[in-house]
């Protein structure tokens, strides 16, 4: 068939499942391709059937042509329609579900569109079909799942599914693409139907086009933690292919050890953590003894730290493993069933040339042998003459580090990690008369002891050899860097740096570097993992992008930072840090404000780092909500939803399969399908009303309803079952076409009750204890639902609406329910229809 020409029926492993009567056939995957096929979802188009009746019919359907249904909702899927024109009479369409970020989704097969390579996934085209995004792609015709890769093939076997994966990337690279997510579920075995076995590359949705600008370029890190290389993970922007050959190195390893890199770690902070501090991960051959020296070799050559001490092509690492399957036994190889063409360029690099990697270690050897130690002052000089020993080149948007960075390196050598009382920067510029600015004196904790400010130091002289590398490092990375930075210098150590109003964004060029302090204010740096090894005793970023602390989880040795301006949300991060001075901006912290709560540590805190107050006088001041944020007799532990549509994003929302859970970090929804629905409703600020619609036989939930009381403004929250998350504005009569609906006011210690569900039970929780209960089956036939009133003395803290099934358990709703109200509250137990 040709393109443009309509199949005739859908077929699902070679069964035709209609003609005519079937829009659409999803099939799913596990974990990104890893298992064969199974028919999941089918929605039919018959007229007059509701979205809930097609997806029942489809579950039906699914059911009985696999066995089991799937759930939808953490799997992309993929489609097969008779009404998307195809090059073929079996084609998948992928399409976008979920979450998936429709930019990324188009980047994706607009990347692949034009390629073609038999180690390549082939797209045929894409657009929207049904209202998702959908590609239009080859189907294979069996997926070999990587556990079975790993468990079953042969070391030659798993080693030929690597030399076509690399095949597949280099074409990649060839054409101006590097992956960015090269791992196991990525690189697809598939078996034909002959018993062939071949490599496939996929999943392009973080690929990132080598000369281009647009969605992928990107200061932050985007990937899979346990196979991004070092660089990746200090900026996902600044990455060539040597990343990928990184990530394959790590797959690799997967493959021939049994384990991922880095299994070892349990988060991932730690992991990020680890290859950050040049960790490498334990070696393959403990896990797997049989693996030959080589083989080792190989995959240490492909993920080693130093990018320049790496493979820097994939046709060096194809030729490192062809040169070892042809040293093997002959018997061997020819018994490994591969397709023809793996084996034929196998078989032209028999026996020819040496090893790659043993010029890469002998690379990596003279570099660590210059990195001793040696005097300052010949560590000074020795980065002077570096410097100008690099010959001049085209920075490459893919290198971690730039220009000039063979000078930095020799510079760092002599760094020592000293550690001692630090203070914040003041404003640029600085000079050396204002040393040891502190803060006012009432704002410090009696017994302080911690300098306040960063001392001040002169910039080096530009002609300074020792700091000409470093602006020239930054500026390669940082276009818009103004040279102004500052560093100053102890026994030939960089101990401290002041980068304030600079223009930089990448602090990458100075992952090496070893200071104490290090001030970033009003800069564009988004990304802290290059500072991840860093001894910093004071870090200041205020007033930067920087919205994640992760790469600073467990420096022990920071013990002043100042966030206050910046994007940060979440303080968990912090956790266990000995902080003695701390400023951040309160009203934007959802996550984590405990942990800084209850150290310990710290003397001085405030909203600014000119600010700060002693402990107790600054909680006495938050709790009363005088900085910005809802005062503590409000919310409890709750954070806001929203003040703007854009704010209800699905971050701001948290969701229980299981019964109702009391946590700080917002709203928790038990929606699960055949379960009750808890809904709980807490607003600061301004007063909100939340109404939900929710499935009585099963209590799933299907829509929230938000409305601003001061402004009017209202939104509609639909949670799919597929877990998507949409938010709509619209108007009261809308809502008013939602049959079962809650809704709940509160107001003056009061609140109002509309309720609507015929033959569903309603109770109300205030402050966690259960106050009301409503059961409609008492109401006349034909009302369409009752209105209850009840109300409690003083400010309570939470409400809860439950709507449970007439079948729920009597106690189902109380298991997590437990505490006492909000300090004063009265309780007035019942309720009165009208």
């Amino acid at each position: 068939m040709g393109v443009g020409t309509v199949i005739d029926g859908v077929y699902v492993l070679g069964r035709k499942l209609g003609q005519g009567g079937m829009a659409a056939v999803y099939l799913a995957e596990v974990d990104q391709l890893r298992f064969d096929y199974t028919a999941l979802y089918a929605y039919t188009q018959v007229q007059g059937d509701s979205h809930l009746e097609r997806r029942q019919k489809a579950e039906e359907l699914a059911g009985k042509l696999s066995g089991k249904t799937l759930d939808a909702g953490t799997i992309r899927a993929l489609l097969i329609a008779q009404d998307i024109p195809v090059p073929g009479e079996r084609v998948a369409v992928k399409v976008a579900v979920g979450e998936a970020d429709p930019a990324r989704f188009e980047t994706e097969w607009k990347s692949l569109l034009c390629l073609n390579h038999p180690n390549v996934v082939q797209v045929y085209g894409g657009g929207s079909y049904m209202g998702r995004p959908y590609y239009s792609m080859e189907l294979f015709a069996k997926i070999v799942p990587p556990k079975k890769v790993k468990a079953e093939f042969t070391i030659a076997q798993k080693l030929h599914v690597i030399i076509q994966a690399a095949r597949g990337l280099a074409y990649l690279h060839a054409n101006g693409i590097v992956h960015r997510d090269v791992k196991p579920d990525n690189a697809v075995v598939c078996e034909t139907e002959s018993g062939e076995f071949v490599t496939k590359i996929t999943d392009l949705g973080i690929a990132k086009q080598l000369e281009a600008d647009g969605m992928t370029v990107t200061r932050t890190a985007m990937g899979t933690p346990h196979y991004m290389s070092p660089e990746q993970i200090a900026s996902s922007k600044d990455v060539d292919a040597r990343a990928d050959i990184y990530s394959l190195g790590a797959t690799m390893y997967e493959l021939l050890a049994g384990v991922r890199p880095y299994h070892d770690k349990t988060t991932v902070y730690e992991v990020f953590r680890a290859i950050t501090l040049h960790t490498p991960p334990i070696p393959p051959a403990q896990h797997n003894p049989d693996l030959p020296e080589p083989i080792t070799a190989i995959i240490e050559c492909a993920m080693a730290w130093d990018v320049d001490c790496r493979y820097q092509k994939m046709a060096e690492l194809i030729k490192d493993v062809e040169k070892y399957l042809a040293e093997e036994d002959a018997a061997v190889t020819r018994a490994v069933t591969f397709d023809a063409a793996s084996k034929a360029k196998s078989r032209a690099h028999l026996g020819k040339g040496k090893y790659a990697f043993e010029r890469y270690r002998l690379k990596a050897a003279a570099r660590a042998a210059s990195a001793k130690p040696s005097p300052a002052a010949a560590g000074a000089g020795a980065a002077g003459k570096s410097a100008s020993a690099v010959p001049a080149r085209k920075p490459s948007s893919g290198l971690l580090i730039g220009l000039g960075i063979s000078a930095v390196v020799a510079l760092i050598a002599g760094i020592a990690f000293m550690y001692h009382a630090a203070s914040r920067p003041p404003p640029a510029p600085v000079s050396s008369a204002n040393t040891q600015p502190g803060a006012p004196a009432s704002s410090r904790a009696p017994g302080t002891t911690e300098p306040t400010g960063l001392p001040t130091t002169p910039a080096q002289p530009e002609s300074d050899p020792a700091v000409a590398p470093l602006h020239a490092a930054l500026k390669a990375k940082n276009p818009q860097y103004n040279g102004q930075g500052q560093f100053k210098f102890e026994n030939g150590a960089v101990t401290q740096i002041v980068l304030d109003g600079t223009g930089g964004a990448d602090l990458s060029p100075l992952h090496q570097l070893k200071p104490r302090k290090l001030s970033a204010r009003n800069t564009g740096v988004t990304s802290l993992f290059p500072l991840a090894t860093m001894p910093l005793v004071l870090l200041s970023i205020e007033g930067s992008p920087v919205a994640d602390l992760v790469p600073i989880t467990g420096m022990a040795t920071l013990r002043g930072l100042a966030i206050d301006g910046t994007k940060v949300t979440d303080l968990t991060p912090l956790q266990g840090m000995p902080l003695e001075q701390f400023a951040f901006t309160p009203a934007t912290i959802t996550t984590g404000l405990d942990i800084v709560r209850n150290m310990k540590t710290i003397k001085g805190i405030g909203s600014a780092w000119d600010q700060r107050l002693p402990p107790a006088e600054f909680w006495q001041k938050y709790d009363a909500g005088g900085f910005g944020n809802a005062p503590a007799a409000e919310i409890g532990k709750f954070i806001p939803l929203a003040t703007s549509a854009a704010d209800l994003g699905a971050e701001n929302w948290a969701r229980s399969s299981a019964e109702p859970v009391w946590a700080d970090g917002g709203i928790r929804l038990t929606a699960a399908p055949g379960q009750y629905a808890g809904l709980l409703h807490r607003r600061t600020g301004r007063n909100m009303i939340l109404r939900a619609q929710v499935k009585k036989t099963g209590g799933e939930i299907l829509g929230m309803r938000l409305r601003d009381t001061q402004t009017g403004a209202n939104y509609v929250c639909k949670f799919e079952k597929d877990s998507s998350f949409s938010i709509d504005k619209t108007v009261n009569n809308e809502w008013s076409r939602i049959h079962t609906a809650v809704s709940a006011q509160s107001h003056d210690g009061f609140f109002d009750l509309a309720f609507s569900a015929i033959g569903d039970r309603l109770r109300v929780f205030v402050d966690k204890q259960l106050i009301m209960e409503v059961d409609d089956d008492a109401v006349a036939n034909g009302h369409p639902g009752i209105s209850v009133s009840s109300g409690v003395t003083g400010d309570f803290r939470y409400l809860e609406l439950m709507l449970l099934p007439d079948d729920a358990p009597a106690d189902a709703d109380i298991r997590a329910i437990t505490g006492a109200p909000a300090a004063g509250a009265k309780q007035n137990r019942g309720a009165s229809d009208r």
